[in-house]
């Protein structure tokens, strides 16, 4: 079963009782997170965020056009607009149905023009259906269809868990700081890294232990080359 896993990354301990210190009383500061677009990892600042932008997404910095907040780039311009909108908060699209708004415009409407041939599902954009169509209507392929954006699953409650992805509700709350997640493994995550900092993934090698596997592979490849795979998948009970 593929499931997504959220990494997030603490600052230095000084940088922590700084931004404490600026943004005393203010509750928006709280629990602020700043999500890489580019690979998901999730940071708790802002100077954290941009320095893995700087050395792990460098060559995003020629892309055409850029976010006026942070490092993020795009080759369209439409993309970097959606993305300022986590900076601002704004959400200018309003359903005229439920009045509520959101980020991206033709979500949560009633108009769905392309119609499956085959299933009669029908999408919001000409190129969902066709991934639908890739995804769902290939032998053996899967058997459950997002209804937003085509993505085939074989199994319901995986589609059930995509679909928070488009709503936007995050279910499963931490019990110590509040942060929420969309999936219950990732709150897992959360807790075990940010407040227990446990490393569940052991270097074969040398023993040191990494966040998650994708951590351990880049490990395995920095610090072992040439010494055997290994098992990228090894971890702590």
């Amino acid at each position: 079963m593929n499931q997504l896993l959220v990494i997030i990354f603490r600052p230095s301990k000084q940088f922590r009782a700084r931004q404490k210190k600026e943004n005393a009383g203010d509750p928006r500061q709280q629990h602020e997170r700043f999500p890489c677009e580019t690979c998901g990892v999730i940071f708790l600042s802002r100077e954290c965020y941009d320095r893995h932008m700087r050395h792990k997404h460098a060559e995003k910095q020629q892309l055409k056009f850029r976010c006026s907040q942070c490092s993020y780039s795009s080759n369209k311009r439409k993309d970097v607009a959606r993305h300022e909108r986590t900076h601002t908060g704004e959400r200018p699209f309003v359903c005229q149905l439920c009045q509520k708004g959101f980020t991206l415009k033709g979500m949560h409407a009633r108009e769905r023009p392309h119609e499956c041939e085959v299933c009669g599902q029908r999408f919001t954009r000409a190129s969902h259906l066709a991934r639908h169509r890739r995804l769902v209507h290939t032998r053996d392929g899967p058997s459950f269809a997002c209804p937003q954006c085509g993505k085939g699953f074989t199994r319901k409650d995986n589609l059930d868990r995509h679909l928070l992805t488009h709503t936007g509700e995050r279910p499963h709350a931490c019990a110590r700081c509040g942060a929420r997640f969309i999936l219950a493994g990732n709150l897992k995550t959360h807790v075990m890294v940010v407040h227990h900092r446990q490393y569940p993934c052991r270097c074969p090698h040398c023993g040191i232990g990494q966040r998650s596997v994708r951590d351990l592979r880049e490990h395995l490849r920095a610090r072992h080359r040439g010494e055997g795979e290994g098992t990228a998948g090894e971890s702590e009970e």
